[in-house]
C-alpha cells in the first residue's frame, strides 16, 4: 500500500515549506505595500518653492549700497592705510554690481521702494557715522565682513532656488565676487591705529 503524503496542513499547522512559502509571499506584499506608500508621498509633495525675485533684490540692493555708502565713510575716517585702500577697493567693485543689478531689476519689471537700504543697514552706517577714529577700522572690517557673509548666503540660494530670469543668473556670477572679498577680509586682519596710517 503507497504512503500518503503528508497533508500541507495539519493539527500542527502548515507545513515547514508551505510555511517558509506563506511568510515569503507576506514579505513581498508588504515591501510592495510600502513602496507604493513611499510613491504616493512624494507624488503628493508640494514642488520646492522659489525663491521671490523681488525679495531678493530688496536684500541685494541693501547689500551693495551698504558695502559702498560704509566704504565712502571710510575714506574719510579710516586710520590704516590697508583700510582706506580696502574702501576704495569695494567702492568700485560694489558701484558695479550696484548698476547690474539695477539693471537686472529693470528688465524683470520689479518694484522696488525708493528706500534702498534696509533699517538694519541704515543703523549700522549711523554706527559707522559715529564711530570713534580711534574704533573705527575694526568696526568698518567686521561691518565688512558680517554684509559680505550674509551676500555669499543669500545670493548662492537664489542662484540656485531662485525664480528664473536675470537676477537669477547674475546672482550667480557675483556671488564669487562676494566670496572672494570676505576671503580677503577674514585673512588680512587690518589692525587699526597702526603705525602706517593714511596720508592726510
Amino acid at each position: 500500500m503507497a504512503l500518503l503524503s503528508r497533508p500541507p496542513f495539519s493539527r500542527f499547522g502548515p507545513a515547514p515549506a508551505l510555511r517558509t512559502a506563506l511568510i515569503a509571499g507576506s514579505l513581498v506584499a508588504v515591501a510592495a505595500l510600502a513602496a507604493k506608500y513611499a510613491a504616493d508621498r512624494w507624488a503628493r509633495r508640494p514642488a520646492p518653492r522659489l525663491l521671490e525675485a523681488g525679495d531678493f533684490a530688496t536684500t541685494a540692493r541693501s547689500l551693495n549700497r551698504f558695502v559702498v555708502s560704509a566704504s565712502h565713510i571710510a575714506q574719510s575716517k579710516a586710520q590704516d592705510n590697508a583700510v582706506f585702500a580696502l574702501a576704495e577697493h569695494l567702492i568700485e567693485a560694489h558701484k558695479t554690481t550696484e548698476a547690474d543689478f539695477d539693471d537686472a531689476i529693470v528688465s524683470e519689471a520689479l518694484w522696488m521702494s525708493a528706500r534702498v537700504l534696509t533699517p538694519e543697514h541704515e543703523a549700522q552706517l549711523d554706527h559707522l557715522r559715529h564711530a570713534s577714529l580711534q574704533d573705527f577700522d575694526t568696526a568698518y572690517i567686521e561691518a565688512m565682513i558680517a554684509a559680505h557673509k550674509a551676500a555669499v548666503g543669500a545670493f548662492a540660494v537664489y542662484a540656485r532656488s531662485g525664480e528664473s530670469g536675470d537676477l537669477k543668473t547674475l546672482a550667480g556670477q557675483v556671488v564669487s565676487l562676494w566670496q572672494d572679498h570676505l576671503d580677503r577680509l577674514r585673512t588680512n586682519t587690518v589692525i587699526p591705529a597702526s603705525s602706517d596710517q593714511k596720508a592726510n
